[in-house]
């Protein structure tokens, strides 16, 4: 019995445990190996389609992927769902009279706004461009809070950058005069600025409706 004979053979004989949404690969059958011939020799390596002899088919387009991760709109949808119920159900959950940052984070619409009020108009102004009546507008009862960011100089970095321009053994620490001079007058003037940007933090949700 040749090689190629003994693979195909080996093939009709996989045992896998498949679950529901798992089907033999359709390469290799389950084995996790082919053989392959080219320029008049044989081999055997690892299944290009799969990675345990198993596909996956998505539940949504019918797909099947080497992993239990489809790309589809729909399988996506899921994924982010699943995420934005977990992340609620790990957060603190704070009325929005309590809360003290500024902006709102919408995981729906994927957007940053500066308030309640602005989120709120966000949904009416989409659903006032699909005609849809008063009545049946959804409003999100809830959002994530956000984590200030303050603007800062970072001397470290921009130091390090411009000693990219000197020789080798160029060391700023030792070769230049007065630096700590400039720490403590950067230092000052990070403290004097106001300017600030934020983001998500997934640990808080603010109740829009408390």
């Amino acid at each position: 019995m040749t090689t190629s004979e003994l693979m195909k053979e080996l093939q009709t004989k996989p045992i896998l445990d498949l679950n529901g949404n798992e089907v033999p690969c359709t390469k290799c059958n389950g084995l996790r190996f082919t053989y392959v011939e080219e320029n008049g020799k044989g081999y055997i390596e690892g299944c290009r389609t799969c990675h345990n002899g198993k596909l996956y088919k998505c539940e949504f387009c019918g797909k099947l992927n080497a992993t239990d991760y489809c790309s589809c709109d729909l399988s996506r949808a899921k994924r982010k769902s699943e995420r934005i119920k977990s992340s609620y159900e790990k957060a603190k959950k704070i009325k929005y009279s309590e809360y003290k940052t500024e902006w709102l984070y919408d995981e729906n619409s994927d957007e940053y706004y500066e308030d309640k009020e602005a989120l709120i108009d966000s949904y009416y102004d989409a659903a006032y461009g699909e005609n849809i009546p008063d009545e049946e507008i959804y409003y999100p009862k809830w959002a994530f809070g956000c984590t200030e960011i303050p603007f800062v100089l970072d001397i470290d970095h921009a130091l390090e950058s411009a000693s990219e321009e000197m020789y080798d053994e160029f060391d700023y620490d030792k070769d230049l005069t007065d630096i700590n001079e400039l720490y403590d007058f950067v230092k000052q003037w990070n403290e004097k600025q106001s300017a600030m940007s934020y983001m998500v933090n997934y640990k808080t949700v603010v109740l829009l409706d408390e």
